[in-house]
């Protein structure tokens, strides 16, 4: 969700895009490493990495988009997360 919504509205709206395509390359690798479930060899480090992936969005993204997006872009950003969210429960 945070790619199609929050993270398109974050990179037009901040200075952040560095941190954000880290952030995606991060999330790639997670769905990478985990696609073979729990039992997969990458688990380990999949845990890891979620653990200093979650801080650094929690921590210091988010708190700095929070603050830089305007009301519309959030409107914007709830609708692209509820299309996600459709497809997924479809």
């Amino acid at each position: 969700k945070e790619e199609v919504g929050l993270f398109v509205h974050a990179k037009s709206s901040t200075p952040l895009g560095d941190q954000i395509d880290t952030l995606c390359r991060e999330h790639d690798d997670l769905h990478r490493w985990l696609a073979d479930g729990m039992k997969g060899q990458q688990v380990p480090d999949a845990l890891r990495l979620l653990v200093t992936h979650i801080d650094d969005e929690e921590y210091d993204l988010f708190p700095h988009i929070f603050h830089a997006l305007d009301p519309e872009q959030w409107d914007e950003i709830e609708l692209a997360h509820r299309a996600v969210e459709e497809v997924w429960d479809a």
